[in-house]
């Protein structure tokens, strides 16, 4: 069962086809300018911006995370990928969230994370142990996703930092979300991302604002 469900409207983000040179990203670290302001929303999807989300992933899994966030690599715009298994051969657990938004939370929960921002540092950090997130999808497809467990962590972990939450060490904000060891007495299989399609078209509309469901 997926910890991500979603619903969503027709798509209203410009989506274009050209493309010109990308340059290579890195991670950068605290106290980067780029980590401690405010994300800005992204307003077009072109061939430049899927080749970045790329870029992003392959940065993922060298560095064995299962949360990356665009600030992170010293871009001031409101997009997170995802991959709980952080395996680049899963491509079904690959998950792109352009402008999200958290627009309800419930519960509360501890659990331990760190962040390629702060290297070597990590900490038990609470959450909401439920969330519904609003985001766009490359496709400009603007969909809700229903979350728990380990999906709801990341992903607070990565919208809260665009925040400008990277505060330092001790701090909750952006970064890459590392995948703790296994628990010798877990059950089942871990949190995985999946999603219903809702609305068609290329089209995003990249708003500030926080939205209802």
């Amino acid at each position: 069962m997926s910890a991500f469900a979603r619903s969503g409207r027709d798509p209203i983000i410009g989506v274009a086809t050209e493309t010109t040179e990308l340059i290579a990203v890195q991670i950068i670290r605290y106290p980067h300018p780029t980590l401690r302001y405010p994300s800005k929303p992204l307003r077009r999807v072109d061939a430049e911006l899927r080749k970045m989300i790329r870029q992003m992933f392959d940065l993922l899994y060298e560095h064995e995370g299962i949360g990356l966030a665009a600030n992170q690599v010293d871009l001031p715009y409101r997009l997170v990928v995802v991959n709980l298994h952080s395996d680049p051969a899963a491509k079904d657990e690959e998950h792109v969230f352009i402008n999200p938004v958290i627009t309800h939370r419930k519960g509360s929960a501890e659990d331990r994370e760190g962040c390629l921002s702060l290297p070597e540092i990590y900490g038990r950090v609470a959450r909401s142990e439920r969330i519904v997130l609003n985001a766009y999808n490359p496709a400009g497809e603007e969909l809700t996703y229903e979350l728990d467990g380990l999906a709801a962590r990341v992903v607070q972990h990565e919208v809260d930092g665009q925040g400008g939450n990277q505060a330092g060490p001790g701090g909750t904000g952006a970064g890459v979300l590392w995948r703790p060891p296994p628990r010798r007495h877990s059950r089942g299989r871990p949190d995985h991302l999946a999603a219903e399609r809702v609305g068609g078209g290329e089209d995003v509309v990249a708003k500030g604002a926080r939205r209802p469901r």
